[in-house]
């Protein structure tokens, strides 16, 4: 349930499902260049294979030439190639979002994509105009303090509801810390491996006093202070403020606070995946 007391996990999960469409008379119109499109990503497909079914029912086999991942991708509307054609990677996934192309297997799509990123070159990036638009689209979303609070709540705020439905009972969105020694591991265990590893890193005596930059849902800072550390954890989301502070702290306090407005002395400073995103 999300701080406005309207559910949205199960409206936002069900967002990803989506529709074929049928192609338009320009789309048609254009295959032949898409044709072309698909010449050059075969020609750059050094390892692996892609088999594409195509909109006007032929097939085509991309690669296949050397050993390497395997993938198939069905192009319901050739308008998802304009989209990788003009927009590159960005195009491609707006193309997924309109249930242009869908794949049993995206993993594996993006696995071949990947393993071939340097033959490939520039046939996946955005070009041009489009080049120039989405650098433009990016200098708006410049961290300023302004900026972030926004994109925080763009990202963050979509409701608890949905975040919970996928990311296990310890509410934690960074990369968890598996064990291959004590495989299988499920995620939860993972996640609390990770924890105990960050926390054992910081060396935490008892009332020293932990900052964590980015807290997401407190666990980690719940985990801190249950080691006896007195905890500072700031986050800019009210969804995450409003479910760590409902699920307590003992001495771990939750603050809603820009990083660069932070004071004191801190025995201890943690941020766990979350200084990537700064720019």
């Amino acid at each position: 349930m999300g701080v406005t007391g309207q559910p949205r996990g199960g409206e936002l999960l069900a967002a990803s499902q989506r529709f074929e469409r049928r192609p338009g008379f320009l789309s048609r119109l254009l295959a032949p260049g898409f044709h072309k499109l698909l010449d050059r990503i075969d020609a750059g497909m050094e390892q692996g294979a892609l088999l594409g079914r195509l909109p006007d029912g032929s097939t085509r086999l991309l690669g296949g030439r050397e050993p390497g991942y395997e993938a198939e991708v069905t192009i319901h509307d050739w308008r998802a190639l304009l989209r990788l054609a003009t927009g590159g990677s960005v195009g491609w996934y707006q193309a997924w979002e309109a249930g242009e192309w869908s794949s049993p297997d995206p993993v594996a799509l993006f696995a071949v994509i990947t393993q071939n990123g340097e033959s490939l070159g520039d046939t996946t990036r955005a070009k041009g105009k489009w080049k120039r638009a989405l650098s433009a689209a990016h200098r708006r979303q410049r961290n300023t303090k302004a900026g972030a609070a926004k994109n925080i709540a763009a990202h963050y705020d979509l409701g608890n509801d949905f975040y919970a439905a996928w990311l296990g009972e310890t509410m934690t969105y960074s990369s968890a810390l598996f064990d291959e020694s004590r495989a299988p591991q499920t995620l939860n265990a993972g996640q609390r491996d990770k924890m105990d590893a960050i926390l054992d890193r910081l060396d935490l005596k008892q009332g020293d006093r932990l900052l964590e930059i980015g807290c997401g849902w407190g666990t980690l800072a719940r985990a801190a202070a249950d080691r006896g550390a007195e905890v500072d954890a700031i986050s800019l989301s009210d969804e995450q403020l409003a479910w760590a502070r409902r699920q307590g702290g003992g001495n771990a306090r939750f603050l809603k606070q820009d990083y660069r407005d932070t004071d004191g002395q801190y025995d201890a400073i943690a941020s766990v995946e979350m200084v990537e995103a700064l720019g």
